[in-house]
């Protein structure tokens, strides 16, 4: 084992291997531990030919190695009650498992297996591909889902953030063993992973496990660099459908990963359209007339760029009352400032949330690893809180008039006939 090099901030430690990969670790007092691996890795690291290679990628990984098949892969952890997943998005492929923190070393060879010493055997590429042509089916097939990946495509108009992470039925057919291999030799380079962990072993030991299985690639002399975003053009675009209800996304470029104001559209986000019930969407349009189930906001950042949506489905008759409404919400949020006593109350509530979420250890894992990629550190839970309690009403008002501008926001509507 090297000479251990720990930061510690007392809640969670993060040390750096010689050849630049990171762990990040945070003592959890349970029989049950998670582990992930976090690459800085997605579909904006595509190009339009290969299209979906990310996603495609994080399927085979888990259909042979040099030393495992696929069925050994997936028997490897769930045998002994784990449980092994991993997902895509836009900058980031992830791999993790929750176990018994017994099985630790076992779920630490496995899943740096996976990643680092899959070969793609051709027989399971098409037998993949079919899975994953099937997954596209099943999308195309729920509105919801579509609306909101065109919203994404119309906004990002020719640029990677704009690529479907399921790629199209094209581009996934003519994915090659070799395009593959050459997009996890560009990407999966040390100084773009992180290793997270969440659980009862000693930092030492996990440290030494994952020394004992790191992958062998050299690190990366250069820093990624990804096309940045620009030229943004405001959009209205309307489908018709033969869906039974109308279904629209609307919303704007918004903040990057680090701009200061991120933790203020975090908190607006969250009171306009968050989960809670009593959020003002739901409480203008749901609770108050009935036109939708579902109506939310959202927020994604990426490190140059970010936007935010609301989406919600209503039925045709009720259409033209909920736009009216969700924009006399934005405007209401652009007037005037909320008075200290109305903000602190949505701070409170946010501030709550965040305590619930991390009793989930598993996200909190995954947050830990994806914050480390992101911003080359990580805030304690209690910083995350100080900062949105430091959010002014006077942001507020900024950020509304900014994002919520009306001559900048873009629309998708999926439109039923009549």
């Amino acid at each position: 084992m090297t000479n251990l090099k720990i930061k510690d901030n007392s809640v969670h430690k993060i040390h750096q291997f010689p050849n630049g990969l990171r762990l990040i670790y945070q003592h959890h007092p349970s029989n049950i531990a998670h582990f992930g691996i976090h690459i800085n890795a997605g579909t904006r690291d595509e190009t339009p030919d290969i299209m979906g290679m990310a996603h495609f990628i994080e399927h085979m990984l888990f259909k042979g190695t040099q030393k495992r098949r696929a069925l050994q892969i997936i028997s490897r952890l769930e045998e002994v009650g784990g449980e092994m997943n991993a997902y895509t998005t836009k900058d980031k492929t992830t791999l993790y498992a929750s176990f018994i923190d017994g099985y630790l070393p076992r779920a630490v060879d496995l899943l740096t297996d996976a990643a680092f010493h899959s070969n793609f055997p051709e027989k399971e590429m098409e037998k993949e591909k079919n899975v994953i042509l099937e997954e596209i089916d099943m999308y195309a097939d729920n509105p919801e889902e579509c609306v909101n990946d065109e919203f994404q495509e119309l906004m990002f108009k020719n640029h990677p953030l704009g690529y479907n992470i399921l790629g199209t039925q094209d581009t996934v057919k003519s994915l090659t063993r070799e395009q593959s291999i050459g997009f996890i030799a560009a990407n999966y380079l040390p100084h773009n992973i992180v290793y997270a962990y969440v659980g009862n072993s000693s930092i030492e030991k996990v440290i030494g496990l994952c020394e004992k299985y790191m992958p062998t690639v050299q690190n990366g002399t250069k820093p990624k660099k990804r096309e940045a975003f620009k030229n943004y053009v405001p959009f209205t675009t309307v489908k018709e459908t033969e869906h039974a209800q109308c279904y629209c996304v609307m919303g704007n470029l918004s903040y990057n990963n680090l701009h200061p104001l991120k933790p203020a559209l975090s908190l607006l986000s969250n009171l306009l359209g968050g989960p809670g019930l009593n959020s003002r969407l739901n409480l203008a349009v749901r609770e108050r007339y009935g036109y939708a189930y579902q109506i939310d906001s959202s927020f994604s950042t990426y490190e140059d760029t970010g936007y935010f949506s609301i989406y919600f489905g209503t039925d045709l008759k009720y259409l033209d009352k909920t736009m009216k409404l969700v924009e006399n919400e934005l405007k209401r949020l652009q007037k005037e400032e909320l008075s200290e006593t109305v903000l602190n109350k949505y701070k409170r509530q946010m501030e709550g949330q965040m305590l619930l979420a991390e009793e989930n250890k598993a996200n909190l894992m995954l947050s830990l690893g994806k914050s480390l990629l992101d911003y080359n550190k990580v805030d304690t839970l209690e910083e995350v809180i100080q900062k949105i309690y430091a959010v002014t009403p006077a942001q507020i008002l900024q950020v509304a008039r900014e994002v919520f501008d009306e001559s900048q926001t873009s629309r998708l509507l999926y439109k039923s006939k009549a």
